[in-house]
């Protein structure tokens, strides 16, 4: 936490109707509140976060209430210490009359967050979910480990799964309960300090549309530190070939300083792109012969800018078991082919980017008797 900032702590607990048995929910933080200043809580979201406790098959209470005069709800001084920023919000629970509830209601799905950098769980909690429901969780945007340490959500991590579809379960009849084998996990990054190194977050901007292309997270930059960014001259996306527009206005590439939070460190570069037909075009066999009984030989034309040719070659007309072979010459040697069997052949042009090779179509198929 910066200096003069504040963190309240949000507990929910519950009483059953008739007071005799008191349970902790939950807990939650707020940040971003300020040292020596009032807070109330009347945020409607977090009031009625108990939502996902409808059902406890362990205990003898079925759903909770939000009981509003019973909660203490304001702060009148917000302290340094999160542990004296205290909001209990209190629920009452409703006792199961019927006994367990129909067996495949409810599923329980476990809840995992992640550390980015050890992979080691930072918290693991389950939850309860209707059967046949699509379950999104919505993790907190910024949470507060165990470890005393502030984490953020990497919104960029393709791993980062939340949504599960609880229709897979595992029924316990013993306790009505039905534990789903899937599992939601959202991956955190630690806010870096100063001297330690940090991640930067690169937008791949489309010059034509302004439309965001894709994003990448680099490491290597420090906390406190400048930053520049140097960018990729070609890289390839739908079907295009992205060239970096040196002369956008929009291209932000320089940190004055690097923070450590992962939201704020980003930089904007802006690339115009131009379709792969149209840059290679697809080449034509001008020769194909064989040279002996297990092997061949393509000439194919040049194609302009290209920086090397991929021969696709199959048994069948529609290319089922394909291999491919690749060469920086339109002429191209096939090994190891099958005595006596006819080939089918195409051939595409490449040229090579900062990312990899980028492709053209594929021309006319031919046949190789």
């Amino acid at each position: 936490m910066q200096e003069g900032e504040a963190v309240a702590e949000i507990y929910y607990m519950c009483k059953d109707s008739w007071g005799l048995k008191e349970k902790y929910l939950a807990k939650s933080y707020v940040f971003g509140l300020s040292v020596g200043k009032p807070y109330s809580c009347e945020d409607e979201e977090i009031l009625q976060a108990q939502e996902k406790y409808k059902y406890d098959p362990d205990e003898d209470i079925f759903e909770y209430s939000f009981y509003r005069k019973k909660s203490s709800l304001a702060i009148e001084a917000l302290s340094e210490n999160p542990e004296e920023n205290v909001i209990k919000i209190q629920h009452y629970g409703l006792p199961n009359m019927s006994g367990i509830p129909p067996q495949g209601r409810f599923s329980t799905v476990t809840v995992c967050y992640k550390s980015e950098d050890t992979g080691a769980a930072l918290l693991e909690d389950t939850t309860e979910v209707k059967q046949k429901d699509l379950f999104c969780h919505r993790p907190p945007q910024v949470f507060y480990g165990k470890d005393g340490q502030i984490y953020y959500l990497d919104n960029t991590k393709e791993e980062n799964v939340l949504q599960v579809n609880p229709r897979n379960s595992d029924i316990d009849e013993s306790k009505g309960k039905a534990f789903c084998r899937e599992q939601v996990t959202a991956w955190y990054r630690p806010v870096r300090k100063a001297g330690e190194e940090a991640d930067v977050c690169v937008n791949y901007m489309d010059a034509a549309t302004g439309k965001l292309l894709k994003t990448e997270t680099l490491p290597n930059a420090t906390v406190g530190n400048a930053y520049n960014y140097t960018p990729k001259k070609t890289f390839a996306a739908n079907g295009k070939l992205y060239t970096f527009d040196r002369k956008n206005a929009g291209n932000n590439l320089t940190l004055k300083t690097v923070s450590g939070h992962p939201d704020i460190d980003w930089v904007d570069a802006y690339y115009t792109g131009k379709s792969l037909k149209k840059i290679l075009k697809a080449p034509k066999v001008k020769k194909l012969s064989r040279e002996g009984s297990r092997k061949a030989s393509i000439q194919a034309g040049k194609v302009k800018g290209a920086s090397g040719y991929q021969v696709l070659y199959a048994y069948n007309k529609k290319f089922k078991g394909a291999k491919k072979v690749s060469s920086a010459s339109p002429k191209i040697t096939l090994k190891k082919l099958k005595k006596g069997k006819p080939c089918y052949v195409k051939v595409r042009a490449y040229i090579k980017t900062d990312e990899g090779k980028a492709y053209g179509p594929y021309g006319k198929k031919k046949r190789l008797k």
